[in-house]
């Protein structure tokens, strides 16, 4: 049965009030009720979801964020607190696999500064996370940044070397190299591995 529009816009507005007020656990009670009443309204489920990450409870607030994803699949914004909340909760990983979603989203809005952040977060918490790396060069060759895509280009090399693939972490390296032909740690890099391959197996 549907619910009770009159209890549910009276209860949203003692809600708002409440968090206008700071009174986040009011707030939370208050949201619940419209939810009792129309449980489906998204625009509910996201203030109820901010009083209860106000409210530091954060496992949650996550819950109600990532439903809230799923039923607005194309707005970042609830998936972006998603991946804030799972860094929250020391979930390095995961968290790094939702930037990196939220940075996709971004990119199909046509919105690349904020897809550019969101990669750029993926990476800081999981920095071996390749296609990171890789997205951040395209990007940074894009805006004519040799500098700073060399140096993603390096980390991926890097990277790619600790997997023990040196014929790719090579060709990375000649990769910032390319772009960025004054880059001496990419020198460096190329004549490091060139010697390691010329050392005979003992």
């Amino acid at each position: 049965m549907p619910g009770n529009r009159s209890v549910f816009y009276k209860v949203i507005k003692k809600g708002h009030n409440a968090a206008w007020d700071g009174q986040w656990k009011k707030a939370a009670e208050e949201y619940r009720r419209a939810l009792a009443e129309f449980p489906d309204d998204p625009a509910v489920r996201a203030s109820l979801a901010q009083a209860l990450e106000e409210l530091g409870q954060w496992e949650s607030a996550l819950k109600e964020y990532q439903n809230l994803a799923k039923v607005r699949a194309r707005d970042p914004m609830p998936l972006a607190r998603v991946a804030a909340l799972q860094e929250k909760l020391g979930r390095r990983s995961e968290a790094s696999t939702t930037y990196f979603g939220v940075a996709d989203l971004f990119l199909q809005s046509k919105q690349l500064a904020r897809a550019f952040e969101a990669w750029k977060k993926a990476g800081e918490l999981e920095p071996d996370r390749a296609e990171v790396h890789q997205r951040l060069a395209e990007i940074y060759v894009r805006r004519g940044q040799s500098a700073l895509a060399a140096l993603e280009y390096l980390e991926l090399a890097h990277i790619f070397r600790k997997r023990g693939d040196v014929i790719q972490a090579r060709a990375l390296a000649e990769q910032a190299l390319g772009v960025d032909p004054n880059n001496l740690a990419a020198r460096a890099l190329i004549a490091e591995m060139g010697r390691a391959a010329s050392v005979p197996a003992s």
